[in-house]
């Protein structure tokens, strides 16, 4: 191959690069996003832009940033950082899409837990969610691959035995993921009236499995200790009731 086709190539390359990162980004919106996703106040290019609001479903975040690297549209992904507030919340990533999933890391994020009811199925659980996630890889929607923790704070639940009492505060726990090869994680108690232990496994057919061993302490209401009894079998010889949960999404 002579220089002057190798010249050729490089500045048909280099061209498309230029392009791909000036290119607007509400043009690419109208071209590229899923129907499932709407953002309003679109600004900037498609590498390096922002949006006033989104809308995932009745999801709502603001002031939308993001910025990526138009070289790594060549090996079949998008990589870069986006940032948003979400609610009273935030959350910022790096972010890796590809046409079979997307991976994030050094993901950082509070928010309501209310804005989640969409998606799954909370009822009315009240209660602030803190993420701090080292690598996190989704495929068709579930979680492959997980590291990280996500901490649950003031939580608040209806009452076990409907009485039209007011939510009942159950306190903050903290959920964390260390083994990449699987998704099994450990439940823990950091505040609140229940001391808590236990597991949770997501299995990648979208189901999930919950195992916990919960203690009311001598600050726990007498319709939380009610709904111990009525949801948990007997306690065994250290005070310990065991709960199980399982399902899929």
């Amino acid at each position: 191959m002579n220089i002057k086709l190798l010249s050729l190539i490089a500045g048909a390359i280099i061209y498309m690069i230029f392009m791909i990162a000036l290119f607007p980004a509400p043009i690419a919106y109208k071209w590229l996003a899923p129907d499932s996703i709407e953002l309003l106040g679109i600004q900037g290019r498609l590498w390096s832009g922002r949006a006033t609001a989104g809308f995932l479903g009745d999801m709502e975040a603001r002031n939308i940033n993001w910025k990526f690297i138009p070289l790594d549209f060549f090996v079949g992904r998008i990589t870069g950082k986006i940032n948003m507030l979400l609610g009273d919340g935030f959350v910022e990533t790096e972010a890796s899409i590809t046409f079979g999933g997307l991976a994030l890391q050094e993901l950082q994020a509070a928010f309501d837990l209310q804005i989640l009811e969409d998606f799954i199925p909370i009822g009315a659980t009240q209660g602030t969610a803190l993420a701090q996630i080292e690598h996190l890889v989704i495929e068709e929607g579930w979680p492959i691959k997980l590291i990280g923790e996500l901490h649950l704070m003031e939580l608040m639940v209806a009452p076990f035995i409907p009485s039209g009492a007011a939510l009942i505060p159950i306190g903050s726990f903290r959920l964390a993921f260390s083994d990449n090869s699987k998704l099994e994680g450990t439940i823990e108690h950091l505040n609140g009236p229940l001391e808590t232990s236990g597991n949770i496994e997501l299995r990648p057919n979208r189901a999930y499995d919950i195992e916990i061993f919960v203690k009311a302490l001598p600050d726990a209401s007498q319709e939380l200790l009610q709904g111990l009894e009525l949801m948990t079998g007997e306690p065994n010889n250290l005070g310990f009731r065991a709960f199980n949960l399982a399902g899929s999404l």
